[in-house]
């Protein structure tokens, strides 16, 4: 029963992945190369944006820790919940360039991975929240401060995070190829 749970999980996570090139055209949301170029905008020095690729695993794993739990499920629910993300981004990116959608899987598994094994040992959730907080927390504020400040780019902008939510990952390994 687990395993056709996870399973169903997982496959969603694919399917609205797929979809959300679609649905983001259609209610006029940037994808593609619209979206990693508003991203670039305030990522123009080689240094921010390096920073950023070795800063966002340990966002991402962190955020994994923190924010499914805010959702109050069992530990079996949030841990199907961290494992919704994985393939949902995955297969969005792989919509957008298939070469370095593959990429992105090797570079954000170890992420997953630790997050998941993390929670699924963690004995209490809000000393897991409060850990994956800080780790996120601790990892944009060094791409801030040492990618952005340091590197000469314009801070990052708030009007920005929903597109850097749905595109970082993708620009992490997508500079690097150009």
């Amino acid at each position: 029963m687990k395993i056709c749970k996870s399973s169903n999980v997982f496959l969603l996570g694919i399917l609205l992945g797929l979809l959300t090139q679609p649905i983001f055209n259609l209610i006029g949301v940037y994808t593609g190369e619209q979206a990693i170029a508003y991203y670039a905008e305030v990522h123009t020095s080689k240094w921010n944006s390096l920073i950023h690729s070795l800063g966002m695993p340990f966002t991402y794993y962190g955020l994994l820790l923190c924010v499914p739990p805010l959702f109050c499920m069992r530990k079996r629910n949030t841990l199907g919940l961290q494992l919704f993300f994985y393939p949902y981004f995955i297969s969005y990116y792989l919509t957008l360039n298939w070469y370095i959608g593959l990429l992105i899987i090797f570079y954000y598994f170890p992420s997953q991975y630790y997050a998941m094994k993390h929670y699924k040992n963690s004995t209490s959730r809000l000393k897991i929240m409060a850990y994956g907080f800080a780790v996120a927390t601790t990892a944009l504020t060094i791409q801030e401060v040492f990618g952005h400040w340091l590197g000469g780019d314009d801070p990052s902008r708030l009007e920005a995070v929903p597109n850097a939510i749905w595109h970082t990952g993708f620009y992490s390994i997508s500079h690097l190829l150009t």
